[in-house]
């Protein structure tokens, strides 16, 4: 094969293959693409690049999930408390009776409220009689009251929360050793032409006992007692509180809805 030198004279090859290495070098060192340590270098950065986002986009993730599920609870437990101060304003608690100078701070309460217990389709009889109070039941008004209580869980699987067996500090109070009671706020209406009837109202209310099947002890663990009804002695008004449990996939949470009621009929 003739080739042309840089003075322009013709130079000619001997016939047969180009010395090794001659056309192998030419051709590596005009190929195109990236060298082994290029690529791992690149790659790296790129996990890292991933690494990152991948971190951010999992704890935004986490934060909407708990931002709803704190929603969730804090709409519940406002939608319950107020359907309890439409309910409750225009009766007095029957039971359970604080001693004289003693605070109501109880898991239950029984209500007695005006009602046509007597019949006449007014409270006429009811005011002769010298007694208006009643319980105004579902099936209508009769002698009697309504309870509001806390019960746990039926499931006993699922009726208690530990801190300890979760190793988790719900409360936030800076220990995982407080045991919850998990359960439900119940209604119940008490007349005399039937056995009591009871209805749920708030699931996954958080309790801690204060001795064997009593409530109201310490939940968000500041040294004072949290029971969900509460009146100070020689008071009207009617403090509830409840601690709403849930999850939200990775985290345990808890929230606390609270209000008061004036009793226009309290002793």
């Amino acid at each position: 094969m003739d080739t042309v030198d840089l003075r322009g004279r013709t130079r000619s090859r001997p016939p047969g293959p180009a010395p090794l290495g001659t056309e192998l070098s030419v051709g590596r060192a005009n190929a195109p693409g990236f060298t082994l340590i290029e690529v791992m270098m690149v790659t790296a950065i790129l996990a890292i690049v991933l690494g990152g986002t991948t971190a951010y986009l999992v704890s935004m993730s986490d934060s909407i999930s708990s931002e709803m599920s704190q929603s969730v609870l804090e709409i519940n437990g406002t939608r319950t408390l107020s359907t309890l101060v439409d309910r409750l304003a225009d009766g007095f608690v029957s039971s359970p009776t604080p001693g004289a100078g003693s605070d109501l701070a109880s898991s239950f309460i029984q209500i007695k409220q005006p009602a046509d217990w007597m019949g006449g389709g007014d409270l006429t009889n009811e005011i002769e009689a010298g007694n208006i109070f009643g319980v105004r039941a579902p099936w209508g008004d009769e002698s009697g009251y309504v309870e509001y209580r806390f019960v746990a869980h039926p499931d006993a699987a699922r009726a208690t929360v530990s801190e300890v067996t979760l190793d988790y500090d719900i409360n936030g109070d800076g220990d995982k050793d407080t045991v919850f009671v998990r359960g439900l706020l119940v209604r119940e209406w008490n007349g005399t032409s039937r056995a009591p009837v009871a209805r749920n109202l708030l699931w996954d209310v958080l309790q801690v006992e204060t001795s064997p099947g009593n409530y109201g002890g310490d939940i968000d663990g500041d040294g004072t007692d949290d029971p969900i009804f509460h009146m100070a002695a020689g008071s009207k008004r009617l403090t509830m509180s409840v601690w709403l449990y849930g999850r939200d996939g990775r985290r345990h949470i808890i929230h606390n809805a609270r209000t008061s009621v004036a009793l226009r009929n309290q002793p």
